[in-house]
């Protein structure tokens, strides 16, 4: 946690998802409480992982349409980095000790940190984004092509396109309320 570099800061912010699924596990839950205790006393930690959100590319066009690749748009990349590395830093931050991205969202708005209104949106547009990915690997699989967290938006019907549009743009508010979010006390 005393560096700074980003892979050191990758491999933090990764460990902070770890669950403990063989052998002693009561070692595997102390060492994740010892990992938040240790966070909590480092506001600058959290606040150095924060800020590769700002650098997260923008998944729409100049004139506003989604930004594909091949008709394609990476829903890992665009819409769900940017909601869990927001949970997950803020869940740090706040000493909110959950794994899944839906609970550590929760667990901000059941504290009255955030807006309940944005929350609500970031875990509608979570749901929109693993939903249409699943879906999309699946037909991938029976058309025999690799799998990706690419999604083809020429296939999607035309209300699912505008809710996508609507997911990519709230997760473009995401830094904002991240920065809001980080010195704030509950």
């Amino acid at each position: 946690m005393g560096r700074s570099s980003g892979a050191d800061l990758l491999n933090v912010d990764i460990f902070f998802d770890q669950r403990p699924v063989h052998g002693d596990l009561s070692l595997g839950a102390r060492l994740f409480d010892s990992a938040f205790d240790a966070a909590a006393n480092q506001p600058v930690f959290a606040k150095l992982m924060g800020e590769k959100l700002f650098s997260a590319s923008n998944p729409f066009t100049l004139l506003g349409n989604i930004r594909t690749d091949e008709g394609r748009i990476d829903l890992k990349l665009h819409g769900l980095f940017p909601i869990v590395a927001a949970a997950r830093v803020l869940a740090i931050r706040h000493d909110i000790r959950r794994r899944s991205t839906r609970h550590r969202l929760e667990g901000l708005a059941e504290r009255g940190l955030g807006n309940v209104g944005e929350i609500a949106r970031l875990l509608e547009a979570h749901r929109l984004f693993m939903t249409l990915m699943l879906e999309q690997q699946s037909r991938d699989l029976e058309a025999g092509i690799p799998v990706s967290n690419k999604v083809e938006i020429a296939t999607l019907p035309t209300p699912v396109r505008s809710d996508l549009k609507a997911a990519l743009k709230a997760t473009q508010l995401v830094p904002d309320f991240v920065q809001g979010l980080m010195f704030r006390s509950s």
